[in-house]
């Protein structure tokens, strides 16, 4: 990690880096072995629509395994979980992915606030389009400045999938909001 840190920095101008990993571990052995670690900003994705995601990263024929819905579901749970903790170790910023779609204008300051950089205009399209991946796969590149609301688990998972994801992931699932 110190190697690549000092490659960044050696060729890539910058004040400010962000690591983006879904691990809490990664963060822990940073800090422990006293990196700068400026904080944590956890961004929550519905559950269902996580659900969903890591079946298809495991193939599509999965989507209606029970034991493979279950495992994804308890996986989003476990992450946050863990993730929600660091609020205790240092600065800390959730960001709720449905809000920030909804409200992009309201929560983009609020994070660029955290991080300590002057608001500005972001969502616009990359001038090289090879050198980004914003806000997750399918958007890498066709991105277009705005964030799009992919919602297609109401129609990808069953209800009673649905339920049982929701049921898995509580008490998170209410007190993130969904």
């Amino acid at each position: 990690y110190s190697r690549f840190l000092s490659y960044c920095k050696h060729n890539v101008s910058f004040n400010h880096f962000i690591d983006g990993e879904k691990s809490v571990l990664k963060y822990l052995i940073v800090k422990a072995l006293g990196f700068d670690v400026g904080g944590a900003i956890h961004l929550v994705r519905d559950p269902r629509a996580y659900v969903q995601s890591r079946l298809k990263d495991m193939g599509e024929n999965l989507l209606k395994s029970a034991a493979h819905i279950e495992m994804a579901a308890l996986e989003w749970k476990q992450i946050h979980g863990r993730i929600r903790r660091l609020a205790d170790r240092g600065p800390y910023h959730r960001i709720i992915y449905e809000q920030l779609i909804q409200d992009v204008d309201s929560e983009l300051p609020k994070l660029m606030k955290f991080i300590g950089v002057q608001p500005e205009i972001l969502l616009s399209p990359p001038r090289d389009q090879r050198k980004h991946h914003l806000m997750g796969n399918k958007m890498l590149f066709t991105f277009n400045g705005t964030i799009r609301h992919d919602q297609s688990w109401k129609e990808n998972l069953s209800l009673d999938s649905q339920k049982r994801i929701r049921m898995l992931a509580e008490p998170l699932f209410t007190e993130l909001g969904y």
